[in-house]
């Protein structure tokens, strides 16, 4: 038992008493760090500013959410006039729909719906409506987008030849 030497703890002293897998790390310490360099190039670099693009964006965005208010203010005073109207003509107002029976044949008895209720449950099931198709479109634009950035294309040469320099 005493030819036997105990296996190194870590990794860093396996890589330092072993000249194999010493050279092995070196070339992968060199390969990582070629790879974060083009990284930083590639997507980390600032874009080139463009002060004329930059207030013309700034602009339209200006613009954008003026619009956007002034139709969320329009909407919400529309909301306000057809419910104040509706409570005040609570008493003549109403939405008739005839009772059925279970072979769908008239009863002759009808059933009255609250249209502040029923307008409440119809801008609810809209709004609900509207959250899940921009909730759908959401996804399948964030799977489309992923998809484009996939590395699809083949491994250049040069990235093969250092491959199988490693291996051999």
């Amino acid at each position: 038992m005493s030819h036997l030497t105990k296996p190194p703890r870590c990794f860093m002293s396996a890589q330092e008493t072993t000249p194999l897998l010493r050279e092995f790390v070196f070339v992968l310490l060199q390969d990582e760090d070629q790879f974060f360099k083009e990284l930083i190039a590639r997507y980390l670099e600032p874009l080139p500013e463009d002060k004329k693009k930059q207030k013309q964006m700034s602009d339209d965005l200006k613009d954008l959410r003026n619009k956007i208010t002034f139709v969320f203010f329009t909407c919400n005073a529309f909301w306000l006039i057809t419910t104040f109207t509706l409570q005040l003509t609570q008493t003549s107002v109403f939405i008739q729909v005839p009772k059925v029976d279970i072979n769908l044949q008239p009863t002759g008895e009808y059933i009255f719906i609250d249209p502040i209720g029923f307008m409440f449950i119809l801008a609810f099931a809209l709004l609900v409506l509207v959250q899940f198709l921009a909730m759908l479109y959401h996804r399948i634009y964030t799977l489309i987008h992923f998809v484009a950035f996939l590395d699809t294309e083949p491994r250049s040469e040069k990235h093969r030849q250092e491959v199988s320099k490693l291996i051999v």
